[in-house]
Protein backbone atom coordinates (compact mmCIF):
# COMPACT_ATOMS: atom_id res chain seq x y z
CA UNK A 1 0.00 0.00 0.00
CA UNK A 2 1.09 3.55 -0.73
CA UNK A 3 2.34 5.80 2.07
CA UNK A 4 2.01 9.53 1.62
CA UNK A 5 5.21 11.13 2.89
CA UNK A 6 4.15 13.69 5.47
CA UNK A 7 4.79 14.53 9.12
CA UNK A 8 1.34 16.14 9.28
CA UNK A 9 -0.05 13.31 11.42
CA UNK A 10 2.90 12.94 13.81
CA UNK A 11 1.69 12.32 17.39
CA UNK A 12 -1.89 13.27 16.45
CA UNK A 13 -4.74 11.59 18.34
CA UNK A 14 -7.16 10.21 15.75
CA UNK A 15 -10.52 8.51 16.29
CA UNK A 16 -12.13 6.30 13.65
CA UNK A 17 -15.65 4.94 14.02
CA UNK A 18 -16.76 1.94 11.98
CA UNK A 19 -13.15 0.78 11.70
CA UNK A 20 -13.92 -2.93 11.75
CA UNK A 21 -14.98 -3.14 8.10
CA UNK A 22 -15.26 -1.35 4.78
CA UNK A 23 -14.00 2.20 4.39
CA UNK A 24 -13.21 2.65 8.09
CA UNK A 25 -10.96 -0.41 8.15
CA UNK A 26 -9.00 0.78 5.10
CA UNK A 27 -8.54 4.28 6.55
CA UNK A 28 -7.27 2.75 9.80
CA UNK A 29 -4.71 0.70 7.85
CA UNK A 30 -3.44 3.88 6.17
CA UNK A 31 -2.98 5.68 9.50
CA UNK A 32 -1.05 2.72 10.93
CA UNK A 33 1.83 3.73 8.63
CA UNK A 34 2.30 6.98 10.56
CA UNK A 35 3.49 7.95 14.03
CA UNK A 36 -0.03 8.45 15.36
CA UNK A 37 -2.15 7.58 18.37
CA UNK A 38 -5.21 5.80 17.05
CA UNK A 39 -8.58 5.07 18.66
CA UNK A 40 -10.90 2.59 16.96
CA UNK A 41 -14.55 2.77 17.98
CA UNK A 42 -16.28 -0.57 17.56
CA UNK A 43 -19.43 -2.25 18.85
CA UNK A 44 -17.22 -4.82 20.55
CA UNK A 45 -13.50 -5.12 21.19
CA UNK A 46 -12.90 -7.56 18.30
CA UNK A 47 -11.64 -6.36 14.91
CA UNK A 48 -11.11 -8.12 11.59
CA UNK A 49 -7.98 -10.26 11.10
CA UNK A 50 -6.55 -8.12 8.30
CA UNK A 51 -6.67 -4.95 10.40
CA UNK A 52 -5.29 -6.79 13.44
CA UNK A 53 -2.31 -8.00 11.38
CA UNK A 54 -1.63 -4.40 10.32
CA UNK A 55 -1.80 -3.25 13.95
CA UNK A 56 0.64 -5.99 15.01
CA UNK A 57 3.14 -4.78 12.40
CA UNK A 58 2.77 -1.09 13.19
CA UNK A 59 4.51 1.23 15.64
CA UNK A 60 1.36 3.30 16.10
CA UNK A 61 -0.28 3.33 19.50
CA UNK A 62 -3.74 1.78 19.05
CA UNK A 63 -6.63 1.41 21.48
CA UNK A 64 -10.07 -0.06 20.82
CA UNK A 65 -13.04 1.43 22.64
CA UNK A 66 -16.41 -0.32 22.76
CA UNK A 67 -19.14 1.94 21.42
CA UNK A 68 -22.62 0.84 20.33
CA UNK A 69 -23.98 3.60 18.09
CA UNK A 70 -27.49 2.18 18.45
CA UNK A 71 -27.52 3.52 22.00
CA UNK A 72 -27.88 7.27 22.40
CA UNK A 73 -25.35 7.28 25.22
CA UNK A 74 -23.18 9.79 27.08
CA UNK A 75 -20.65 10.82 24.43
CA UNK A 76 -18.97 13.32 26.77
CA UNK A 77 -17.96 10.41 29.00
CA UNK A 78 -16.45 8.60 26.00
CA UNK A 79 -14.42 11.66 24.99
CA UNK A 80 -13.16 12.09 28.56
CA UNK A 81 -12.08 8.42 28.70
CA UNK A 82 -10.11 8.78 25.48
CA UNK A 83 -8.46 12.02 26.62
CA UNK A 84 -7.57 10.47 29.98
CA UNK A 85 -6.09 7.37 28.32
CA UNK A 86 -3.87 9.35 25.95
CA UNK A 87 -3.37 12.43 28.15
CA UNK A 88 -4.19 14.81 25.29
CA UNK A 89 -7.02 16.31 23.26
CA UNK A 90 -8.47 14.73 20.12
CA UNK A 91 -7.07 16.05 16.82
CA UNK A 92 -9.13 14.23 14.19
CA UNK A 93 -12.46 12.36 14.29
CA UNK A 94 -13.37 10.24 11.26
CA UNK A 95 -16.92 8.91 11.15
CA UNK A 96 -17.33 5.84 8.92
CA UNK A 97 -20.10 4.08 10.83
CA UNK A 98 -23.44 3.68 9.09
CA UNK A 99 -25.90 1.27 7.55
CA UNK A 100 -28.86 1.20 5.17
CA UNK A 101 -32.52 0.19 5.34
CA UNK A 102 -34.50 -0.73 2.24
CA UNK A 103 -38.29 -0.65 2.35
CA UNK A 104 -41.47 1.32 1.95
CA UNK A 105 -41.84 3.84 4.76
CA UNK A 106 -44.94 2.07 6.15
CA UNK A 107 -43.04 -1.26 6.39
CA UNK A 108 -40.15 0.03 8.51
CA UNK A 109 -40.67 -0.60 12.25
CA UNK A 110 -40.33 2.41 14.54
CA UNK A 111 -37.52 0.65 16.42
CA UNK A 112 -35.44 0.28 13.26
CA UNK A 113 -36.12 3.85 12.17
CA UNK A 114 -34.90 5.05 15.55
CA UNK A 115 -31.80 2.83 15.32
CA UNK A 116 -30.74 4.11 11.91
CA UNK A 117 -31.15 7.71 13.06
CA UNK A 118 -29.03 6.96 16.13
CA UNK A 119 -26.27 5.23 14.15
CA UNK A 120 -26.17 7.53 11.12
CA UNK A 121 -26.86 10.84 12.88
CA UNK A 122 -27.56 11.27 16.59
CA UNK A 123 -24.60 9.38 18.08
CA UNK A 124 -21.87 10.75 15.75
CA UNK A 125 -23.40 14.23 16.12
CA UNK A 126 -23.15 13.94 19.91
CA UNK A 127 -19.52 12.77 19.69
CA UNK A 128 -18.68 15.76 17.49
CA UNK A 129 -20.29 18.27 19.86
CA UNK A 130 -18.58 16.65 22.86
CA UNK A 131 -15.18 16.94 21.17
CA UNK A 132 -15.81 20.59 20.29
CA UNK A 133 -16.87 21.38 23.87
CA UNK A 134 -13.73 19.76 25.23
CA UNK A 135 -11.33 21.24 22.66
CA UNK A 136 -12.81 24.76 22.80
CA UNK A 137 -10.42 26.92 20.72
CA UNK A 138 -8.19 24.01 19.61
CA UNK A 139 -8.19 23.36 15.85
CA UNK A 140 -9.91 20.02 15.16
CA UNK A 141 -10.62 18.09 11.98
CA UNK A 142 -13.71 16.02 11.29
CA UNK A 143 -14.26 13.62 8.40
CA UNK A 144 -17.66 12.24 7.42
CA UNK A 145 -18.50 9.60 4.84
CA UNK A 146 -21.47 11.37 3.29
CA UNK A 147 -23.75 10.13 0.54
CA UNK A 148 -25.39 11.54 -2.56
CA UNK A 149 -28.56 10.12 -1.02
CA UNK A 150 -28.37 12.97 1.50
CA UNK A 151 -29.16 15.39 -1.33
CA UNK A 152 -32.13 13.59 -2.89
CA UNK A 153 -34.82 11.33 -1.45
CA UNK A 154 -34.90 7.96 -3.21
CA UNK A 155 -37.73 5.37 -3.34
CA UNK A 156 -37.54 2.63 -0.69
CA UNK A 157 -34.63 4.49 0.93
CA UNK A 158 -36.51 7.03 3.04
CA UNK A 159 -34.88 5.98 6.34
CA UNK A 160 -31.33 6.06 4.98
CA UNK A 161 -31.79 9.28 2.99
CA UNK A 162 -33.31 11.04 6.01
CA UNK A 163 -30.49 10.00 8.35
CA UNK A 164 -27.75 11.00 5.90
CA UNK A 165 -29.49 14.29 5.08
CA UNK A 166 -29.59 15.14 8.80
CA UNK A 167 -25.85 14.55 9.18
CA UNK A 168 -25.01 16.33 5.92
CA UNK A 169 -26.89 19.50 6.87
CA UNK A 170 -25.46 19.40 10.40
CA UNK A 171 -21.89 19.34 9.04
CA UNK A 172 -22.65 22.16 6.59
CA UNK A 173 -23.92 24.33 9.45
CA UNK A 174 -20.97 23.47 11.68
CA UNK A 175 -18.48 24.19 8.90
CA UNK A 176 -19.82 27.73 8.59
CA UNK A 177 -20.27 28.56 12.27
CA UNK A 178 -17.05 27.39 13.92
CA UNK A 179 -13.70 28.78 12.77
CA UNK A 180 -11.75 26.21 14.80
CA UNK A 181 -12.95 23.19 12.84
CA UNK A 182 -12.21 21.77 9.41
CA UNK A 183 -14.85 19.38 8.09
CA UNK A 184 -14.22 17.05 5.18
CA UNK A 185 -17.39 15.62 3.64
CA UNK A 186 -16.66 12.62 1.43
CA UNK A 187 -19.12 11.69 -1.32
CA UNK A 188 -17.64 8.44 -2.66
CA UNK A 189 -20.56 7.15 -4.71
CA UNK A 190 -20.56 3.35 -4.91
CA UNK A 191 -17.75 1.64 -2.97
CA UNK A 192 -16.70 -1.99 -3.30
CA UNK A 193 -17.68 -3.08 0.23
CA UNK A 194 -20.46 -5.21 1.76
CA UNK A 195 -22.47 -2.11 2.68
CA UNK A 196 -25.30 -2.85 0.22
CA UNK A 197 -25.39 -6.56 1.00
CA UNK A 198 -25.81 -5.86 4.72
CA UNK A 199 -28.83 -3.58 4.18
CA UNK A 200 -31.96 -4.42 6.15
CA UNK A 201 -34.80 -5.10 3.69
CA UNK A 202 -38.36 -4.87 5.01
CA UNK A 203 -40.25 -4.89 1.71
CA UNK A 204 -38.40 -7.56 -0.32
CA UNK A 205 -37.27 -4.96 -2.85
CA UNK A 206 -34.17 -4.59 -4.96
CA UNK A 207 -32.20 -1.44 -4.26
CA UNK A 208 -32.14 0.46 -7.53
CA UNK A 209 -29.15 2.55 -6.52
CA UNK A 210 -26.46 -0.02 -5.61
CA UNK A 211 -25.66 -0.99 -9.19
CA UNK A 212 -22.80 0.45 -11.24
CA UNK A 213 -19.07 1.00 -11.17
CA UNK A 214 -17.59 0.89 -7.67
CA UNK A 215 -14.50 2.56 -6.25
CA UNK A 216 -12.00 0.44 -4.30
CA UNK A 217 -11.92 1.30 -0.55
CA UNK A 218 -8.09 1.24 -0.41
CA UNK A 219 -7.82 3.85 -3.17
CA UNK A 220 -10.57 5.89 -1.48
CA UNK A 221 -8.75 5.81 1.86
CA UNK A 222 -5.53 7.13 0.28
CA UNK A 223 -7.38 10.07 -1.25
CA UNK A 224 -9.08 10.80 2.08
CA UNK A 225 -5.67 10.94 3.79
CA UNK A 226 -4.46 13.45 1.18
CA UNK A 227 -7.64 15.54 1.58
CA UNK A 228 -7.15 15.69 5.36
CA UNK A 229 -3.59 16.98 4.92
CA UNK A 230 -4.80 19.62 2.45
CA UNK A 231 -7.71 20.50 4.79
CA UNK A 232 -10.27 20.18 2.04
CA UNK A 233 -13.98 20.66 2.71
CA UNK A 234 -15.36 18.26 0.09
CA UNK A 235 -14.20 15.15 -1.72
CA UNK A 236 -16.42 13.94 -4.57
CA UNK A 237 -15.77 11.02 -6.91
CA UNK A 238 -18.70 10.52 -9.25
CA UNK A 239 -19.13 13.26 -11.87
CA UNK A 240 -22.31 11.51 -13.03
CA UNK A 241 -23.80 11.78 -9.52
CA UNK A 242 -22.87 15.46 -9.33
CA UNK A 243 -24.70 16.06 -12.60
CA UNK A 244 -27.68 14.00 -11.42
CA UNK A 245 -28.03 15.95 -8.16
CA UNK A 246 -27.73 19.26 -10.03
CA UNK A 247 -30.35 18.10 -12.53
CA UNK A 248 -32.69 17.09 -9.70
CA UNK A 249 -32.61 20.67 -8.36
CA UNK A 250 -33.03 22.32 -11.75
CA UNK A 251 -35.77 20.01 -13.10
CA UNK A 252 -37.14 18.06 -10.11
CA UNK A 253 -40.32 16.77 -11.79
CA UNK A 254 -38.45 15.20 -14.71
CA UNK A 255 -35.81 13.73 -12.39
CA UNK A 256 -38.48 12.22 -10.12
CA UNK A 257 -40.16 10.55 -13.08
CA UNK A 258 -36.85 9.02 -14.20
CA UNK A 259 -36.18 7.67 -10.69
CA UNK A 260 -39.71 6.24 -10.38
CA UNK A 261 -39.46 4.41 -13.71
CA UNK A 262 -36.05 2.98 -12.87
CA UNK A 263 -37.23 1.77 -9.46
CA UNK A 264 -40.45 0.21 -10.78
CA UNK A 265 -38.73 -1.50 -13.70
CA UNK A 266 -36.08 -3.11 -11.52
CA UNK A 267 -38.68 -4.38 -9.04
CA UNK A 268 -41.25 -5.44 -11.65
CA UNK A 269 -43.90 -3.04 -10.40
Amino acid sequence: MVKIKSNYFNKKLIIISGANSGIGSEIAKQFLKYDVELVLLNKNLKINNSLQDNINNSNAKVEIFSCDFNDFYNSEELVKKIEKKFKKKIDIFINCVGYNIIGYCEDIPDKDLKNIMNVNFFTPQKIVTSIIKSNKDKFTQFVFIDSNSSKKGLPANSAYCSSKAAMSVFTESLRNENKYVNILSVFPGLVDTKFGVKSLNFSNLKNTFFYGRKIQPTYLSILIIKAIILRKNYLRFSFVNILAISFSYIMPDIFDNIIKKKFRKLNGL
